[in-house]
């Protein structure tokens, strides 16, 4: 009877404490957005020209500096754009990443705050996002927003590409892309 009463007590003790049973404590886990980095023609963290892109070409932003290690590795990113013209509906606007350990040798070995050189650079990029053309209207800011970018080197560039047809605004405040880091933290609940 002693050894029963052994083995029905450390059944009770995994049961209670044991995570996979379900019977420990749970945490929940929340999005804890750190500072956003502003990238814009004007007025942000880091320069890159929207304003007047041609169609069919591209734009790389300055240096976009993440931060050393440890840092947050995952990023929102909500972009404005305004198109000069008559607008095709279902046309796109591409947003791609560059990216670097040791700000010198980046992705598509683009060259940074300076035109993307040809469309084929893209080719070598990371996709983060397409911004469809939605409404036909001329001048008029459209917004989308990209989530889950994984950024896990220190340094990154963004890279814009017009696919339309027509260019963008001329324009330095109604451009911008707002990079957010989104890094999970766990709370007792």
């Amino acid at each position: 009877m002693k050894g029963k009463t052994w083995l029905i007590c450390l059944l009770m003790l995994v049961s209670v404490f044991h995570p996979a049973l379900g019977m420990a404590a749970t945490s929940y886990q929340y999005v804890n957005p750190g500072t956003a980095i502003t990238i814009a023609d004007s007025s942000g963290t880091v320069a890159m020209t929207f304003s007047n892109r041609t169609a069919a070409s591209g734009q790389v932003s300055a240096a976009i500096d993440l931060g050393a290690a440890p840092r947050p590795a995952t990023y929102e990113m909500k972009c404005y754009i305004s198109l000069s013209g008559t607008h095709t509906i279902g046309a796109t606007l591409e947003y791609y990443f560059s990216t670097s350990s040791d700000n010198t040798n980046y992705d598509g070995v683009v060259t940074l705050n300076a035109a993307l050189a040809s469309s084929d650079k893209r080719r070598n990029l990371a996709l983060v996002g397409i911004l469809a053309v939605d409404q036909t209207t001329n001048l008029t800011t459209m917004i989308a927003s990209f989530r889950n970018i994984y950024l896990p080197q220190r340094y990154a560039a963004l890279v814009f590409w017009n696919a339309t047809a027509i260019p963008t605004e001329t324009s330095t405040t109604k451009h911008k892309c707002i990079l957010t880091p989104t890094p999970w933290q766990m709370q007792a609940n």
